[in-house]
């Protein structure tokens, strides 16, 4: 196999992290927590690796860039090898250190609300930015401000999308379902950040973060430019929580796989039918054949999605990003 080798230089204490580099040129920087990641995942993948052959020291990591020539991004890089003493031990990791761009959430707290901020990439105070609202799922409840970050704050973290779509993402965590007293939290955490676009606040999530992007816009219609719920119509024994007339006139694009056997598709399904009737502005997306785990779906889309438009109020640009950042209030 023809293949070009990165190594990891050793750690820069100063910054408790190490730099990987491409011969002379610095291609990224993984933090120590990155590192053993990388090294947990070897482990944890299958591979018989007697510990007695590791060799633990920073030079022993090896990123073999193995698909496209030339030199790529460490998010980019599609293997791993760890070398050991009898020679390199691959992992199918398609992501290096893959939970460093965590990182880039800063963990604050407002009120006994954790939540996690990700700032604007290449930040101007001069310009105005839009904001994302994430709302996790059931998953993620709890107070440790580390659940609540989901797959789609991963695909929000990358550096093309975030270039592409600069932006605030505000991830914050709740211990129940999401409710009024988390919004009252929510907006002021956004009041107090600096070159907010107050006009572009979009609210998104999935499951119990879905439910939660019905609620608050129900709440409060006309604070949002936009709304993208997954699988949020609540689960079998979940009343009928949805007023499609309070919230027809705000543009939303849903989504729902129509094998959900947690959240039933048929609930989603009545919302936009009733969206349909009094000529609201909804996309509806259905995922066939996948069931309730189509979280990391709806930023990046799937080619067994179908969508349906409830009039033609509708904004029919098919890229999820391009379609969320064109709504405005």
């Amino acid at each position: 196999m023809d293949s070009k080798c990165c190594e990891v230089a050793g750690p820069m204490l100063q910054t408790n992290r190490m730099e990987l580099v491409y011969g002379a040129k610095v291609v990224s920087r993984l933090s120590l927590v990155g590192i053993w990641t990388v090294l947990s995942a070897v482990l944890a993948d299958g591979w018989n690796v007697p510990v007695a052959d590791l060799d633990l020291c920073a030079e022993s990591l090896r990123l073999m860039e193995v698909k496209s020539p030339g030199i790529q991004p460490a998010e980019r890089l599609t293997k791993v090898a760890l070398m050991t003493k009898k020679g390199p031990v691959f992992t199918r990791l398609s992501e290096i250190a893959s939970d460093d761009w965590k990182q880039l959430y800063e963990p604050m707290e407002l009120n006994e609300m954790p939540y996690r901020i990700m700032k604007p990439i290449q930040f101007d105070k001069s310009k105005r930015y839009p904001l994302i609202l994430s709302l996790h799922g059931g998953g993620g409840r709890g107070s440790d401000n580390q659940k609540q970050l989901k797959k789609w704050n991963q695909q929000l973290a990358e550096s093309e999308r975030r270039t592409r779509f600069p932006c605030y993402v505000l991830a914050p965590q709740a211990k129940e379902l999401w409710d009024a007293s988390d919004l009252k939290n929510i907006k002021t955490v956004i009041k107090n950040l600096p070159s907010v676009d107050m006009n572009r606040i979009y609210v998104l999530g999935h499951s119990m973060g879905g439910h939660g992007t019905y609620i608050f816009i129900q709440l409060d219609p006309d604070y949002f430019a936009a709304a993208a719920p997954s699988a949020g119509s609540g689960l079998k024994q979940t009343e009928n929580f949805i007023e499609p007339a309070k919230i027809k006139d705000l543009p939303i694009w849903a989504f729902h796989g129509d094998k959900d056997g947690v959240c039933p598709i048929e609930k989603d399904q009545m919302v936009f039918d009733a969206m349909r009737s009094n000529g609201g502005n909804m996309k509806f997306t259905i995922w066939k054949g996948d069931s309730h785990a189509v979280s990391g779906k709806f930023i990046v889309g799937g080619e067994n999605g179908v969508t349906t438009f409830s009039s033609d109020r509708c904004d029919t640009e098919p890229d999820f990003m391009t379609w969320l950042f064109k709504q405005k209030r």
